[in-house]
């Protein structure tokens, strides 16, 4: 071997050498790129989580002041007024103990006419962030029609336990065990529930769940433009 072909060999090693650096070097720069990116992230979400979902949490949604929003355009604030008077005079506390233990809470009110419908009932859920007597306009009108109306609180609202907020999904839970208690009471109960906002999330659940009584699998699905869902049982 020549010393040209010695230099130009050492210059082959130096070369190579100089691209392993620059290649571990790029490594390692997308890894700390991407563990930070990981890292953000997970931060991110579990700020959402707890400002959306958890009720407790000092920054949580749940405790943030907000101005009362107009819902719905179905009712002049006359109903409204009647709808909350009756609510307040009518409502009947009735309690369910949650298949994770948490003790949940709600309203009962009796039919609101001369002719009541036996066996006809209606469960009405709020939305997020909400409680029952945001309903009471629709449950009047039920209750008008003869219907026996529930308002349960959803978990971790009202007087109803919990921390967490689950968008539904744990709450249908929930509306079923409202469900095994009326249907235990009355089993010839015939049951309508309404939802609004993620109380039709909840609703809507509900109603696809396998769990439910085959007896009591017939559905009726309406969903409108502000997110209500409705089914009918029975």
């Amino acid at each position: 071997m020549t010393r040209s072909d010695d230099v130009i060999n050492e210059d082959g090693h130096d070369v190579i050498a100089a691209h392993t650096r620059v290649v571990r070097g790029m490594a390692a720069a997308l890894a700390a790129i991407a563990a930070t990116g990981a890292g953000v992230t997970a931060a991110a979400a579990n700020v959402m989580f707890t400002f959306a979902l958890d009720t407790k949490a000092k920054r949580s949604m749940f405790n943030m002041p907000h101005e009362e929003t107009p819902k719905g355009i179905e009712f002049d604030m006359s109903e409204q007024l009647e709808a909350a008077r009756w609510f307040e005079e009518a409502k009947q506390s009735v309690t369910l103990r949650s298949h994770d233990g948490l003790k949940l809470h709600g309203w009962l009110l009796d039919p609101d006419c001369s002719d009541p419908q036996p066996h006809l009932y209606a469960i009405c859920c709020h939305g997020y962030a909400g409680e029952p007597a945001e309903m009471a306009k629709w449950a009047h009108r039920y209750a008008q029609l003869g219907f026996t109306v529930l308002l349960p609180a959803q978990r971790a609202h009202e007087l109803s336990e919990g921390r967490y907020v689950g968008m539904g999904l744990l709450e249908s839970d929930d509306l079923l065990g409202w469900v095994s208690l009326i249907t235990a009471a009355d089993p010839d109960a015939r049951i309508l529930l309404h939802g609004n906002s993620m109380g039709a999330a909840t609703v809507m659940m509900a109603a696809g769940d396998a769990r439910l009584p085959p007896q009591r699998r017939r559905r009726d699905f309406r969903l409108r433009i502000q997110f209500r869902g409705l089914a009918v049982y029975g």
